[in-house]
């Protein structure tokens, strides 16, 4: 998979870099025509992906230039005005310094298409830079705003999803979806499972974690976990490992609304 990139300056704001990456990508398609007609996660997912922002760091090369540093994580706008969420560990991730990390994030930022996702064409991603970030490090999430908003931004044609986030318990056995950037892939990947159980602490109601039977990847951390309606349910924090192989882990809604309106 090849990425191309090229820096230009905003005709808005002349102040700000910005950065075109440049990719094709060919999917296999997974379901049959009839499939797809019947399958309601399908067009969620399509919505899904325009609600949510690669978490990465950029660069600045020695021609002054900006490019793209390294995939942190993923996360979901909850307003308009182009706040995210993301996990708590994520955005501080952005911040460590060596030898947390291999090198400090230059830039800590998201991108966004243009255009939306399209798999087997040319993409074109604008990039917005993280002003501050709050955190509630018990529960591990954390709110982002961001210096521009991409909702208002001329060059976002397709804007973007605010996702809505919906506390109801559901039951085990309901089918779930997470869509994110695991293991420093450029676009978007979804995953599909069931909620397994809830965990919580004793006499915690509702519980505050949402157990998955998919397996999770690094890098996904901060993707929405989310019904066939497009409500979100969960933000994705961990992957089960040693003998929890092959389960994702989540903070539920509930708390996650909490935390937004403290």
């Amino acid at each position: 998979m090849a990425i191309s990139m090229k820096t230009w300056r905003n005709s808005e704001d002349t102040m700000r870099e910005k950065i075109i990456l440049l990719f094709s990508l060919l999917l296999i398609p997974v379901f049959t025509a009839t499939a797809k007609e019947k399958d309601q996660f399908i067009r969620t997912i399509g919505m899904i992906k325009q609600g949510i922002v690669a978490v990465v760091c950029m660069k600045t090369k020695a021609d002054v230039s900006i490019e793209l540093g390294t995939m942190e994580g993923t996360g979901f706008f909850v307003s308009g005005d182009g706040t995210f969420i993301t996990a708590g560990h994520v955005a501080h991730g952005l911040y460590l310094t060596p030898p947390a990390r291999q090198a400090p994030c230059q830039i800590p930022a998201i991108y966004f298409p243009n255009d939306g996702w399209r798999a087997g064409e040319q993409i074109q991603l604008t990039w917005f830079k993280i002003d501050t970030c709050t955190y509630d490090d018990g529960l591990d999430l954390a709110r982002c705003k961001l210096v521009d908003n991409p909702f208002k931004f001329q060059s976002i044609k397709l804007k973007p999803s605010v996702l809505i986030l919906d506390d109801s318990p559901q039951k085990e056995g309901i089918p779930v979806a997470f869509t994110g950037f695991p293991l420093s892939t450029p676009q978007p990947i979804t995953a599909r499972g069931t909620i397994g159980t809830y965990w919580g602490l004793p006499n915690e109601l509702p519980p505050r974690e949402l157990v998955i039977d998919h397996n999770n990847w690094p890098g996904a951390s901060g993707s929405p976990v989310y019904l066939s309606n497009g409500k979100v349910i969960g933000l994705i924090l961990k992957r089960g490992i040693n003998d929890a192989a092959g389960f994702a882990f989540a903070r539920t809604s509930k708390y996650i609304e909490d935390f937004l309106r403290k």
